[in-house]
């Protein structure tokens, strides 16, 4: 009733109805929709508009009555409806796994409640093919691009398996290979030969971000590394520190390289490395962005640098044509998402055209 669906009626007036017909409230806008009137704060004009806008919605009460029937939540069935609209129960009876493909906020485990509800099998191709694609999705938020297939089918099992139904390792093989042929899954070997799976989204966005470090990596900057060993000399002595053999490097590396990473473990000496490297782009000129997954971490980073640093949540896509000017702030978590690096967008320019240093 509430839904938005139905002019006239919003969430205030329909709990007004309800309360006033109870069950009785459908028929009564079937059959009788004039009694409308002993609610109050109904008149006969925003009758007239319920009636007009029900008679063209009038598919709204079958689909909502099948779906509420099988479990489905007023709120999820107004989404299914603004899905589907007259498709809602064909879809939802073949396959109700399609709707945590296709709406947001429905996921593989709501989705397998409408199923039983309706008596979907337990051994369902359907379900097998969700709980594939549910089990990769998982592994993604946990910022892994793809699965080991003889883990992918552990998960999978753990998943789909019910009092009455246990899937085999054959049976999920069989799926996964169907999935690869119909390219609804991709599937890749390794340098050991260990057989991965791949959401398509994931495969080509790795395919092409790797592509694009290749050609950055080929590309050089411009340095005069004589200049820069100088340069590493007197801002050493001038703090009467020294640079390890590593951290010399590593520096060196940042002053041509496009994109680098810096790790180690703890008292290897990262810090000041970051902190020479941030003192070296400035000498040379650069334009500078930092960022850290916390607010901690970022005022960490910005002391040891003296260089003003934000949180990731915070993080800066920088002006393109004027690097260093903050044109658009947008969250993002302290794992940095592949699809954020998607051909084309913010992320990929960014990288396509910055130094980049990755530290941790």
């Amino acid at each position: 009733m509430g839904s938005g669906l139905i002019k006239g009626v919003g969430p205030v007036t329909a709990k007004r109805i309800v309360a006033h017909f109870g069950l009785e409230t459908l028929d009564i806008i079937e059959n009788q929709i004039e009694r409308l009137i002993e609610v109050q704060g109904i008149a006969k004009k925003r009758i007239t508009l319920i009636k007009n806008a029900w008679s063209t919605q009038k598919a709204i009460k079958e689909v909502m009555v099948f779906l509420q029937g099988h479990g489905v939540s007023t709120t999820y069935a107004v989404k299914i409806y603004k899905q589907y609209k007259d498709e809602a129960i064909a879809t939802v009876t073949k396959n109700p796994y399609q709707l945590a493909a296709d709406i947001y906020g429905i996921g593989f485990l709501t989705a397998d409640k409408i199923a039983r509800n309706i008596g979907i099998a337990p051994d369902s191709e359907f379900r097998y093919r969700a709980g594939i694609i549910h089990c990769l999705s998982e592994a993604a938020e946990d910022g892994h691009c793809y699965l080991p297939q003889s883990e992918l089918i552990e998960l999978v099992i753990k998943l789909l398996t019910t009092e009455s139904h246990q899937p085999t390792e054959e049976a999920i093989s069989i799926i996964i290979k169907d999935m690869a042929l119909a390219e609804d899954l991709i599937r890749e070997r390794d340098e050991d030969k260990t057989l991965l799976c791949y959401k398509p989204t994931y495969f080509h966005t790795e395919q092409n971000l790797a592509q694009l470090i290749c050609q950055r990596l080929e590309k050089p900057v411009g340095t005069d590394i004589e200049r820069v060993h100088d340069w590493i000399d007197r801002f050493t002595a001038s703090r009467k520190i020294q640079l390890s053999q590593q951290q010399r490097q590593a520096v060196e590396t940042a002053a041509y390289s496009k994109i680098m990473i810096l790790t180690g473990g703890p008292g290897v000496g990262k810090t000041f490395t970051t902190h020479t490297i941030v003192s070296l782009w400035k000498a040379m000129g650069k334009s500078i962005a930092l960022a850290a997954p916390t607010g901690r971490a970022a005022q960490r980073l910005g002391e040891m640098t003296e260089q003003f640093a934000i949180r990731n949540s915070q993080f800066a896509i920088i002006n393109q044509q004027k690097l260093g000017l903050i044109t658009d702030l947008r969250p993002c978590s302290s794992k940095i998402s592949l699809l954020a690096l998607y051909p084309n967008s913010s992320g990929y320019n960014f990288i396509r055209n910055c130094e980049l240093l990755w530290c941790g």
